[in-house]
Parts: structure tokens; C-alpha cells; sequence
């Protein structure tokens, strides 16, 4: 018992440390929050390409956002006049999918006919003014 109680207090001071180091990490870099308020798994894609309304060629930017989670899209810049500074169209757009629409077409298809569910273009300024936080209903 006594082998338990040490075990467990030395995976919890680990978690402990792991969690006080990230929340360190995460603050001195911008990070753009995604939010699926919606009762369906959605999947979602970032992108800064010109034009906004182009949809990247290469699919594996493309990733999962559970029913009523938060997928977080992390920059290495600490502030997003940074992070403009080196987009060429001064826009991020979010794209937002549904995973049955991109498992059942092609790719090529689902950009040629714009099968997202959702797309969101923001300015740095408006990027600013959400906080980073962009929730998809």
C-alpha cells in the first residue's frame, strides 16, 4: 500500500511539473483557439495562402476537433504582429469540414467545389478583438 501511495504522489508531482511547464510554454507564444460548439466531430485547417478563399493543396494540414472541445492551432511568435509579419495576404483563414464530406471525396474535389462547412477569414486586427478564439456552431 505504502509502494502505492509513493507511486502515486510521484506520477501526480510529475503531472504537476509537466502542466506548470507547458501553461510557461504557452504563454509567450500566440495561439489561435478553435472551439466545436456544434453536436458533430468537425475537422479543421489553417491556413495564411492568398488568396483566403483557396483551400491548401495538401490535405495534411487538416486536423480532428471532438463535439465541445478546443483544438489549438499554435504559433511560435509572441505576439500576432509577428505572426502578420510573416503572412504574405495578412489573413488567417480557418476552415472548417465535415470528416464524412473529406473521407468520401477527393481532395482535389472538395477544394475545386469549396466543400467546407465553414470558413473563417481574420485580420489582425479582428483576429485581435476575438482574442484568438474563433467558435464554430
Amino acid at each position: 500500500m505504502n509502494k502505492f501511495v509513493f507511486l502515486l504522489l510521484i506520477g501526480l508531482s510529475v503531472i504537476m511539473t509537466a502542466c506548470d511547464k507547458s501553461t510557461g510554454e504557452a504563454e509567450d507564444k500566440q495561439t489561435l483557439w478553435i472551439f466545436n460548439n456544434s453536436s458533430n466531430a468537425i475537422k479543421g485547417m489553417v491556413s495564411a495562402q492568398a488568396p483566403s478563399s483557396a483551400i491548401p493543396e495538401d490535405k495534411a494540414g487538416l486536423f480532428d476537433i471532438p463535439v465541445q472541445q478546443y483544438m489549438a492551432h499554435v504559433y511560435f511568435e509572441k505576439t500576432w504582429d509577428e505572426v502578420y509579419s510573416k503572412i504574405p495576404n495578412d489573413t488567417i483563414t480557418v476552415f472548417i469540414f465535415d470528416p464524412n464530406v473529406v473521407g468520401a471525396n477527393d481532395w482535389a474535389d472538395v477544394r475545386k467545389n469549396k466543400m467546407y462547412l465553414r470558413r473563417y477569414t481574420f485580420t489582425k486586427a479582428e483576429l485581435k478583438t476575438a482574442n484568438g478564439k474563433v467558435t464554430y456552431q
